[in-house]
């Protein structure tokens, strides 16, 4: 469901936000499930990495799709458990199928909005000029695309639980925090993608960066939003098979966290990162694996 989001605009040849169906993208769906002694399934945690933006610039309040997941498992189970949702390291990861979301009503209002003065790289600003209602059919065919991502993933979710056959009701909770400082970063120029931007030297940015392991399984959280490979990289090295990198936790976001090769792509999420280049990807994936080694049973 998910897709990598830095990529060559086809025409203009300049980075822009748009599906790279070639770029590395985690489609893991981590579930992790509890139960009652009697095996009544009492709540479960996913975790996906994948932006929650296919309401975006809808002038409506939604859960978008992990509402509509969470909404479709319990109702599965008759309301009698709770489907916990939480994003992966999906900085640079957008839904797959984004059609009906952004594109279509920034080229309803964008010409007005520029014979106005404004900037039509300035997407927030775009955000608030557009306070009339989207087209009613628009609007509903994303709902019923909201909806149906939620049931697919969902449905994910649910075949994954019913093959969990090794449970335990003794385990072992371990938990640590250890904060993380990079050197930060301020943007001196402006425009959304596209172009290299101009930095000066800014006050570091904190990263906290906790673990919490429950029995064999180790939940990474960041608060930012890491690039999907830093996410990787960490599973990979870590000792927990069952690893799973939890972001936008925990406190007041870092804000994006590209990984080092990524600094070279001039993305939205890379130019207005307050971090400087070669700091934060190695950073977060040895402190993870550091609170690892503390939290292993001697």
């Amino acid at each position: 469901m998910n897709v990598n989001r830095d990529a060559v605009h086809p025409e203009t040849r300049t980075w822009y936000q748009g599906p790279n169906l070639d770029g590395p993208s985690d489609k893991t769906v981590a579930v992790v499930k509890f139960e009652s002694l009697s095996g009544k399934l009492l709540a479960v945690f996913i975790n996906y990495a994948m932006h929650a933006n296919m309401m975006f610039m809808r002038n409506e309040i939604s859960g978008g799709f992990p509402g509509a997941t969470s909404r479709y498992i319990e109702e599965v189970y008759d309301d009698q458990a709770v489907a916990v949702w939480t994003v992966g390291a999906a900085g640079d990861q957008n839904p797959l199928y984004l059609r009906l979301a952004e594109p279509a009503i920034a080229a309803q209002k964008l010409p007005q909005f520029v014979a106005a003065g404004g900037d039509p790289q300035n997407v927030p600003a775009i955000a608030h000029f557009m306070d009339a209602e989207l087209d009613p059919k628009t609007l509903e065919l994303n709902t019923r695309l909201v909806n149906s991502i939620g049931q697919l993933l969902g449905e994910e979710v649910i075949r994954v639980m019913e093959n969990i056959t090794r449970t335990s009701s003794e385990i072992r909770i371990w938990g640590a925090l250890n904060p993380i400082s990079c050197p930060g970063r301020r943007r001196t120029d402006s425009g959304r993608e596209g172009t290299p931007g101009t930095y000066e030297d800014a006050d570091p940015i904190n990263i906290r960066l906790g673990l919490l392991v429950i029995d064999r399984i180790a939940l990474v959280a960041i608060t930012g939003e890491p690039y999907t490979i830093i996410g990787q990289r960490l599973k990979q090295a870590a000792p927990y098979r069952k690893t799973v990198v939890v972001t936008n936790a925990n406190g007041r976001s870092a804000g994006y966290i590209p990984d080092d090769a990524a600094y070279e792509r001039h993305t939205f999420q890379v130019l207005n990162t307050r971090i400087k280049k070669g700091y934060a990807e190695q950073a977060i994936i040895n402190t993870a694996l550091d609170l690892m080694d503390q939290s292993l049973p001697n």
